[in-house]
């Protein structure tokens, strides 16, 4: 049974098991069978196999093989052809489902495997140019497709000419406007749509652009005719397409990010939830890319002390993940948005909200466990997070087995020294020299002082102090200290039983340990 009869077999063609399955067949049979090439009337399962089999030789560097797999450019022209003739013959028919969907997934195929072409023979290479265009005007073609379309483009042309010819393509579309009524049955603006189908090559254009590259004439004409122009339309649609299109061009360019940035900072006060996301993630982004010269320092951490009290769980988690990526990047240094997201992590108000809970599940073992110097700086706020913590779960049920032992348990092991991730020797890197091994008991001494005003939850506080990592690698100084501010608490406080018990049990280690 050859490669494509299983995939018939198992009806995944069109699923996302498809592309795995078929790069274990053909795997296995990558040295013993010759592909045949594709043809008019490959099926999907053909050019599936087909653009899998380019890939796998492509990284194995097999040369040969790829060869085998990739039609000539003409050859391949042709195929895109034929499924985009497809596509615009369904716009006047309702008819023949399958065969749509048959056609949006070979054109899909066929635009991946452009990726792995030599366009050195010129002939073809004009050829394929010529069908992509086609592709990328077409006003009914799936994003995904676009994207793949304006990537495949790109080595087909060299970047300045790739921009000369989409700054010619939305060219011609603002032009075919002059040729349409002024609107379609129902009000619809012909040049709207017409704006909105170049604003979407654009943005596909700019998301392929590589970074680094010269700001051009044609950069700069795209940006000015079209891009500023939407930004300013009193259409929301256009409005929101042309501010996404220009956060993908100051990412390519300092100078305008520059230019643009108190734009950013206005709409992330807009009421608009879309545009107040677009605005953040592209504050994040720009900073990430270009430094945090270009909003600021104060502004960025502003910024996010404002989106943490958010109570939209979209915007909530964009400026969760934009702060770990700025704070794994050490573009920002603040204690109190380290408290406020561990605190996120943990807070029974975030039970529903699983991205952002997976996000700072992946942040801090990653930041925590990495440095030591990091240990110290979360080790001055997990006091301050545990008696939120303990607050919070007061008139709460417990998630899932969560519990403030198992909450308290988990931040200590993440400042203690002993699960640092120790470098191999001879690495580029090298393991803190230093390391702080104090910091349980420093948190220990900050927790009662804590406690020393918050009689009522003394009984917890109690309870997490015996979770508390010491030994006698702690120095002398430090148990002495946490043993006076421990004998203090029970002086001043005077416990109940069962928290006396507890605190007893505690004293009596740190006595031991001296």
């Amino acid at each position: 049974m050859s490669k494509v009869q299983v995939l018939k077999r198992l009806e995944i063609t069109f699923g996302a098991s498809a592309e795995p399955v078929a790069e274990i067949l053909l795997q296995q049979e990558l040295y013993s069978a010759s592909f045949k090439g594709i043809s008019l009337n490959s099926t999907p399962e053909d050019i599936l196999v087909c653009r899998v089999g380019a890939k796998i030789s492509f990284e194995k560097k097999q040369e040969d093989k790829l060869q085998s797999f990739l039609p000539c450019l003409i050859d391949h022209a042709e195929l895109l052809d034929a499924q985009l003739a497809v596509l615009q013959e369904s716009g006047t028919d309702d008819s023949g489902g399958i065969q749509l969907l048959h056609a949006e997934f070979k054109l899909r195929q066929l635009l991946l495997l452009a990726h792995y072409q030599d366009y050195s023979d010129e002939a073809g290479r004009r050829r394929m140019v010529e069908t992509l265009r086609r592709i990328i005007v077409f006003d009914d073609l799936a994003p995904e497709n676009l994207c793949l379309c304006s990537k495949g483009l790109l080595p087909a042309c060299g970047v300045d000419e790739f921009e000369r010819t989409v700054a010619e393509i939305i060219t011609e579309i603002e032009d075919m406007t002059t040729e349409q009524p002024a609107s379609m049955s129902g009000g619809v603006d012909w040049k709207d749509l017409a704006f909105l189908q170049a604003l979407e090559i654009i943005r596909a254009y700019l998301e392929v652009l590589p970074q680094g590259t010269r700001r051009s004439s044609s950069f700069d004409y795209i940006l000015h005719r079209f891009v500023l122009p939407a930004v300013r339309s009193a259409n929301a649609t256009l409005r929101t397409a042309g501010i996404n299109c220009l956060s993908l061009a100051c990412s390519s360019d300092k100078t305008l990010a520059n230019e643009n940035h108190a734009l950013y900072l206005h709409l992330i006060q807009n009421k608009s939830k879309e545009l107040q996301k677009i605005s953040l993630q592209t504050v994040f982004d720009l900073t990430m890319l270009h430094g945090e010269q270009i909003f600021g320092l104060d502004t960025i951490v502003q910024i996010i002390k404002f989106g943490l009290g958010s109570s939209d769980p979209d915007v909530l988690t964009l400026i969760v993940e934009g702060s770990c990526k700025l704070i794994i990047c050490k573009a920002v240094d603040d204690h109190e948005i380290l408290e406020a997201l561990a605190i996120l992590l943990f807070h029974p108000g975030t039970r529903g909200h699983q991205r952002l809970r997976q996000c700072l599940s992946f942040f801090f073992p990653l930041f925590l466990l990495s440095s030591n110097a990091n240990q110290c700086t979360f080790s001055k706020v997990v006091p301050a997070c545990l008696m939120s913590l303990i607050s919070a779960y007061e008139d709460v049920e417990t998630e899932d087995g969560l519990t403030l032992a198992l909450i308290a348990g988990q931040l200590f092991e993440w400042t203690d020294w002993r699960h640092l991730e120790r470098l191999q020797p001879g690495d580029a890197m090298t393991a803190d020299t230093d390391i702080n091994k104090n910091l349980h008991a420093d948190i220990g001494i900050d927790l009662i002082s804590k406690l020393q005003t918050r009689p009522a939850i003394l009984k917890e506080g109690a309870k997490l102090l015996s979770l508390l990592s010491l030994d006698k690698e702690v120095s002398h100084a430090s148990l002495e200290r946490l043993l006076d501010a421990a004998q203090d608490l029970v002086e001043h406080q005077s416990p109940d039983a069962p928290t006396l018990k507890l605190l007893g049990r505690f004293t009596d280690k740190l006595e031991a340990l001296l």
